[in-house]
């Protein structure tokens, strides 16, 4: 906001001539005075635009409906590149299943910053957070919308799934393919955290007289798969 400043000065003489003169001369000043006051007024606070940002304070967490990690929105006017305290912030998650808001809506505080912990709930995948700035511009309420994906990592290997034929013809090889999941039926991928997690496991099957897991050039008993990024090893 601008501040103004005006020196008004009065004189007073015993000449009624002049003494109207100088009613009329600080009855003006006052009336200028009013109107840079009323001009003033009109002056709006910083509006929160494009400028204003959203961040995760973790990359990854898992989804063990514990797991939290704190989100942090700047409410920013591009143009003075000032914060804007006050603002509304509203967080929604576009799907309840990832995890939720622990604070869904909060002020921007003086240094124009509002947080909120977003809980992960037991789905792994990728939560959209939003996050919703109203503040005013000039009397009208202004909305900036902003976007952040919150990464969740399955939780520890528990099942495994089998997918192999019943019957195998002797003298022939086919494929065994296993998916691992999580106790809440997340996939075990290797999509994440980065770099790539690797997910390592052994299978193991008696061997010998023409049996067991082909390695390439013979059979043993015992051998290492790692999964994919769909939780598949074969």
């Amino acid at each position: 906001k601008a501040f103004f400043k005006i020196d008004i000065l009065i004189y007073f003489t015993h000449s009624p001539y002049f003494s109207r003169v100088s009613d009329m001369r600080a009855k003006a000043g006052i009336l200028i005075l009013l109107g840079l006051f009323l001009l003033m007024g009109t002056v709006s606070a910083d509006m929160a635009d494009s400028a204003s940002t959203i961040a995760a304070g973790n990359a990854w967490i898992v989804a063990n409906n514990n797991d939290i990690s704190v989100i942090t929105v700047v409410a920013r006017n591009t143009s003075s590149g000032s914060v804007v305290p006050s603002a509304n912030v509203i967080f929604t998650v576009n799907d309840a299943a990832y995890g939720l808001m622990t604070m869904p809506t909060v002020d921007t505080d003086a240094a124009g910053v509002a947080t909120s912990s977003f809980k992960a709930k037991t789905r792994s995948g990728t939560a959209v957070i939003t996050a919703t700035i109203t503040s005013d511009d000039n009397g009208i309420p202004h909305t900036t919308v902003l976007n952040v994906d919150q990464q969740i990592d399955h939780n520890l290997p528990q099942t495994a799934i089998f997918d192999n034929p019943p019957v195998m013809t002797v003298g022939t090889v086919s494929n065994l393919n296993i998916t691992l999941k999580d106790r809440y039926g997340n996939l075990i991928d290797n999509l994440g955290p980065s770099p790539a997690a690797h997910h390592t496991f052994f299978i193991y099957m008696p061997g010998g007289n023409g049996q067991g897991l082909w390695d390439g050039s013979n059979y043993t008993s015992i051998k290492q798969l790692e999964t994919d990024s769909y939780g598949n090893a074969s």
